[in-house]
């Protein structure tokens, strides 16, 4: 027989403590938020984590048309985000570049970019 099914025995708690800490969150509403990120259409991105240096940023606010920052009802300057964070530009040339939307793309729907097709990026 094979191993156990990973939440066998665990607590509803025990259980979300492994999606992206959502057991940190404040609120009911933000931790359903984060976790319908884990239900999308993710790709798994094949990086080895020990070379790469993980550093907490502050938040970048929105801006108006007038550069001030735009706050909420309760004056809470509002960030832009998906809730995943920034990453860096060498991580981010490693993300696939045809896919959209979970599905793979074939090349020839796929727009150059900076004058370089976007599938010889991966070959380097």
């Amino acid at each position: 027989m094979g191993s156990p099914y990973i939440f066998s025995g665990k607590s509803i708690h025990e259980a979300r403590m492994h999606f992206m800490h959502a057991h940190t969150l404040p609120s009911l509403a933000k931790n359903m938020a984060r976790f319908s990120l884990i239900l999308s259409k993710t790709k798994m991105l094949d990086v080895y984590r020990t070379g790469i240096n993980f550093k907490i940023i502050n938040d970048i606010h929105c801006h108006d048309q007038h550069g001030y920052v735009v706050v909420d009802k309760n004056k809470k300057p509002c960030i832009h985000s998906d809730g995943t964070g920034y990453i860096s530009e060498d991580l981010a040339r490693l993300c696939p570049t045809d896919t959209y939307k979970g599905k793979c793309l074939r090349s020839a729907n796929i727009q150059e970019a900076c004058g370089q097709h976007p599938l010889n990026s991966l070959l380097l």
